[in-house]
């Protein structure tokens, strides 16, 4: 334990001396735990693929922060044998002094809510134009 926060807190300074931006990602609480990971994941590799650094949640050292909220647009359930869940989301990407921001329209179906908000936010791709645009603006923001 105590060597991931010497670790963390060596990074942060490297980074900071290199000049490089770093990043703390959060994920809005009331997403589930399974699509929070998958953003978590989508944007870190959004970001480091931009060539910015990514910190832990818990590290708390970087002023920089990224905050993911989902907003559910639309919910229907879908006709037929089967009867699903329809969703239309947008996921959004604020940086925590609000200068930067991206809307990521998505849409999921499944057998329940948290299912086809799983379906949904998969996808958000980091390599996708509106992505590498995003984290390019990021990059820029200094």
């Amino acid at each position: 334990m105590m060597k991931r926060i010497v670790l963390s807190v060596l990074l942060a300074l490297a980074c900071l001396a290199a000049g490089a931006q770093s990043y703390r990602i959060v994920v809005a609480e009331d997403v589930p735990e399974a699509a929070a990971e998958l953003l978590q994941g989508r944007f870190s590799q959004m970001l480091m693929d931009a060539g910015l650094t990514v910190l832990e949640a818990s590290d708390t050292s970087s002023c920089n922060v990224l905050n993911i909220a989902v907003e559910v647009v639309d919910r229907m359930l879908t006709q037929g044998s089967i009867v699903q869940v329809a969703m239309v989301l947008n996921v959004r990407a604020v940086t925590g002094d609000g200068r930067v921001e991206a809307l990521f329209p998505v849409r999921g179906v499944g057998e329940d809510d948290s299912d086809a908000l799983l379906r949904a936010v998969r996808q958000v791709l980091p390599r996708s134009r509106q992505s590498v645009s995003f984290a390019q603006s990021l990059k820029e923001e200094e």
